[in-house]
């Protein structure tokens, strides 16, 4: 669970995440914390007896919704990119956790798929973070803006990367959630704590794109 970053271990995890080369957060959250989500959803699934399993699966349901609606919003009150991006890996590993625990075909099958996604997109965004840092100098979405017009291709990166992990339809993502959430239909309580952390996450990404690339950056 540590190495998940699953909450409330997680306390390691935005600052690991927000320090060092683009290329290390990169590495961590789209491999290393999805290892952890593996190994956790093995041992519960397959080594622990029915009973047993039975009753981890409703602590990692908790773990998780809770996870996911702490890592999103904490997201949304970040001002550092990566901070902001290591958050939300919190709050996509309560996801993936509450899709593994539904035990259900569809929960697990787009909890599969999903980490599969987050892997790709989450490696994208922060190595997005790491370019912006490395041609302005700056981390804080306060201090960006105006990226759209000097680095296009940047910004459209982030922009597919955003809207993947939103799960606008088209990308990767719609699939992989709809599954989850298929899988959650006979739990509408915990159906409703993964749609709510989502919704976070949409704001999450409008709000990091707007600020760090779309808007005008004021003048000095």
């Amino acid at each position: 669970a540590t190495k998940a970053g699953l909450a409330p271990f997680h306390g390691w995890l935005p600052d690991a995440h927000a320090q060092g080369p683009a290329a290390v957060p990169a590495l961590f959250s789209a491999l290393m914390v999805d290892l952890g989500v593996i190994a956790l959803v093995r041992i519960v699934l397959q080594v622990y007896g029915p009973v047993s399993a039975h009753r981890a699966l409703g602590l990692l349901t908790a773990l998780g919704v809770v996870s996911a609606l702490l890592g999103a919003l904490m997201a949304l009150c970040q001002d550092d990119l990566k901070r902001l991006l290591a958050w939300d890996t919190i709050s996509q590993v309560g996801i993936l956790l509450v899709g593994f625990a539904s035990a259900t075909d569809e929960g697990v099958g787009g909890a599969v798929f999903h980490l599969v996604n987050h892997g790709l997109f989450k490696a994208l965004l922060f190595l997005c973070a790491g370019v912006v840092v490395h041609v302005t100098g700056l981390t804080k979405l306060s201090e960006l803006g105006g990226l759209a017009r000097r680095k296009p291709v940047i910004t459209g990166c982030f922009a597919v990367g955003a809207l993947a992990i939103a799960g606008v339809p088209g990308l990767n993502a719609y699939a992989s959630l709809g599954l989850i959430h298929d899988g959650l239909q006979h739990t509408p309580v915990i159906l409703a704590g993964a749609v709510a952390a989502q919704a976070i996450t949409v704001a999450v990404f409008a709000r990091a794109l707007w600020l760090g690339f779309l808007r005008p950056r004021a003048r000095a």
